[in-house]
């Protein structure tokens, strides 16, 4: 068999493995996903990945409109103000393993509210209610330094450091679960993060602004409400185009479960 056929069927293997880890499969605009108005008035976007699934919850202001958690694993307030049953929940609260209906609990805005289905690396991970007031806000910058790519996260490590010029700057909460988390990344305009490669799938919430997000050699452009699915082994980078924010959990599969 001849070099340039080999050649040929490895570039068409490689092609066949990597066609659902391209950024065309990783990345869904919102406006692609049709809202769907529940039986009791909740507006549900929800984007399917094969690891893990988001849903949007948008609690119409002025409505009485209510919903039911089904499957979510955890959901994340983000805008107004709702009760989960007897819970009060304010923008920047999260909750694990919730249960019970969601319902709108202010007049003057919608609510909106994301949630995750995703696994967990702790086999029946306890429920709890985390308070934006119990994250601590932690500075983090990344760039490249003499060839070398340098990350700094807190501000013991950033003490004595200067980014260098196209550093990419951003405050990051952290919401620690019984075997999972919530990340919060709220990022200054201007700058690209350093090249990563996760090792695990992260689906991903655009909150806020504006983000050019590039996979390998594709490019493509996201904003508040659009979803991407940072796939674990495909590597990537963000550059926020305004100030911008994100919400990020990790799709890790069922305690001793294979992974999909």
């Amino acid at each position: 068999m001849g070099k340039h056929l080999l050649a040929t069927i490895a570039l068409l293997a490689w092609s066949t493995a990597n066609a659902a880890e391209s950024l065309k499969n990783n990345l869904v605009h919102a406006r692609d996903i049709p809202a769907v108005t529940s039986a009791t008035g909740a507006l549900v976007r929800t984007f399917t990945f094969p690891t893990g699934t988001i849903r949007e919850i948008r609690l119409p202001k002025g409505s009485k409109a209510t919903y039911a958690i089904s499957a979510e694993t955890e959901i994340f307030l983000l805008h107004g103000a709702a009760k989960l049953d007897t819970t009060d929940l304010n923008p920047g609260d999260a909750v694990n393993r919730p249960h019970g209906t969601l319902i709108n609990a202010t007049a003057g805005e919608d609510t909106v509210v994301v949630g995750w289905t995703v696994g967990s690396s702790v086999k029946d991970s306890k429920g709890m209610v985390f308070r934006m007031t119990d994250t601590k806000p932690e500075p983090v910058a990344n760039w490249v330094e003499d060839g070398k790519e340098v990350y700094a996260r807190g501000e013991e490590q950033l003490r004595g450091r200067t980014p260098t010029e196209g550093a990419s700057r951003w405050i990051s909460r952290r919401y620690q679960f019984d075997g999972n988390s919530i990340r919060w990344a709220n990022f200054q305009k201007g700058g690209v993060t350093v090249w990563a490669t996760p090792t695990g799938d992260n689906l991903i919430y655009i909150a806020k602004g504006r983000f050019r997000r590039v996979e390998g050699p594709e490019v493509d452009e996201v904003a508040e409400g659009d979803v991407v699915r940072e796939a674990a082994g495909l590597r990537g980078r963000w550059e926020p185009l305004e100030e911008s924010a994100f919400l990020s959990s990790t799709a890790q599969p069922p305690s001793g479960a294979a992974r999909p």
